[in-house]
């Protein structure tokens, strides 16, 4: 889909980009997401970040539900936006 200029750029750019993004995505997800790749665009403006938010098991007396796990997505939005 991409020219051998543009694979070459990705390579030796966009890879690099990536590969130091990603555990600083892992290391800042709260208790509940996963941290499962980082994608950046040719000119690295875009980042794409794939999170997976897993079932938080509930403390005793709570239950998850749609307000946990829309809390959830907002700190991991959080964490997206400090990137």
């Amino acid at each position: 889909r991409c020219s051998a200029q543009e694979q070459e750029r990705r390579n030796s750019q966009a890879v690099a980009l990536e590969k130091t993004v990603l555990p600083l995505l892992c290391a800042r997800l709260p208790l509940g997401a996963e941290a499962l790749g980082v994608g950046a665009s040719l000119d690295g403006t875009c980042l794409r970040l794939f999170v997976r938010l897993d079932e938080v098991p509930p403390q005793i007396g709570e239950s998850l539900d749609a307000h946990g796990r829309s809390a959830l997505a907002a700190k991991v939005a959080g964490v997206a936006g400090a990137l």
